[in-house]
């Protein structure tokens, strides 16, 4: 018996039409079309519209693919190749996705709720203003992936390396960025309350607008980060590695930043009203008219600190290391200083009466 012909382009154009097992098969290795595992298409294979829900394609070479608009409600993709595909508005809720790549493939507002995308590639790929709320990315690639107003709520991104890439205005409210690589990664406007970000590193990340309110943030490397403007108050920020991030205007008022690192740090009027800054590193940090009323600076590192126009009213200064630092004006009478190391510090005009 003849093989039965199947136009792919006017079956892919079906809206929502559900081709038969025999019917996907010709689709998937019809003429000028190779889709077995490891082989390499040589055409770009439509399949927009079409309905593939729970559809196994696993193991499968879709690069290229339009899928367009397809329905593909667990289907199964672990190992499939689907780099560069067209998946712009397509339906994947609950898709098994495992070790999947998809580098450059265009998603744009596709529905990918609940879908499991475990040490998946998706470097490059664009999931702009997508719904991805509860996917599992787990140790998957996102390397200068474009997320812009994508929700992400409670989203797992543990271990996702995400260097790069582009979350304006996403919505990470409850998303879990635990050991998550966000190195120089743009966070403006995004919404990360409840996040976790434990051990997350943010190193030169763009975090202008966002709301970390509720965010966890132990042990989180924020060096050369952008966080001007940001209310940290009474935040548990201990430990934190935020070397030469800037921190102009951050409101960081009875916050607990003990042990963390401030090298290099803009700090130029902040409210640190309060903190506990004992043993904090501000080596070469920008001090210049901060609030300091009240914080505790004990054996804290302030070598080469601008602490111009700071107010460090009933501060303590217990066993601090200002050697190096500008403290020209500053009115420290009555204070205990005993202990202090101020080897080549500026204070001139400071009131030590």
């Amino acid at each position: 018996m003849a093989k039965q012909k199947v136009d792919a382009q006017q079956v892919s154009h079906s809206l929502r039409y559900r081709p038969t097992p025999g019917e996907l098969r010709l689709l998937l290795n019809g003429p000028g079309v190779l889709i077995g595992a490891g082989q390499k298409m040589t055409a770009s294979l439509q399949l927009q519209s079409l309905d593939l829900s729970e559809a196994n394609l696993e193991f499968a070479n879709l690069t290229s693919a339009n899928l367009a608009g397809a329905d593909l409600q667990r289907a199964r993709f672990s190992n499939a190749k689907l780099d560069e595909a067209d998946l712009r508005d397509a339906h994947l809720p609950r898709v098994h996705a495992n070790n999947a790549s998809l580098k450059n493939a265009n998603l744009s507002h596709a529905v990918l709720d609940d879908a499991l995308f475990t040490s998946s590639d998706l470097s490059g790929a664009i999931l702009r203003a997508a719904s991805l709320r509860a996917i599992n990315l787990e140790g998957t690639s996102l390397r200068s992936a474009v997320l812009e107003g994508t929700d992400l709520t409670n989203a797992n991104l543990t271990n996702a390396d995400l260097t790069g890439a582009n979350l304006t205005a996403a919505n990470l409210a409850g998303a879990s960025l635990t050991n998550t690589k966000l190195t120089d990664a743009k966070l403006t406007g995004a919404k990360l309350t409840g996040a976790n970000l434990t051990g997350a590193n943010l190193t030169g990340a763009n975090l202008t607008g966002a709301n970390l309110t509720g965010a966890h943030l132990i042990r989180a490397v924020l060096a050369r980060a952008n966080l001007a403007g940001q209310d940290l108050s009474a935040r548990d920020l201990s430990g934190l590695d935020l070397t030469g991030a800037n921190l102009l205007g951050t409101n960081l008022n009875g916050a607990n930043l003990a042990g963390a690192i401030f090298t290099g740090a803009n700090l130029s009027g902040n409210n640190l009203n309060g903190a506990n800054l004992a043993g904090t590193s501000f080596t070469g940090a920008n001090l210049s008219g901060t609030n300091l009323t009240g914080a505790n600076l004990a054996g804290t590192n302030l070598t080469g600190a601008n602490l111009d126009d700071a107010n460090l009213t009933g501060a303590s200064l217990s066993r601090a290391v200002l050697a190096r630092a500008n403290l020209a004006g500053q009115d420290l009478s009555a204070r205990d200083l005993s202990g202090l190391d101020l080897t080549g510090t500026n204070l001139s005009g400071t009131n030590l009466n």
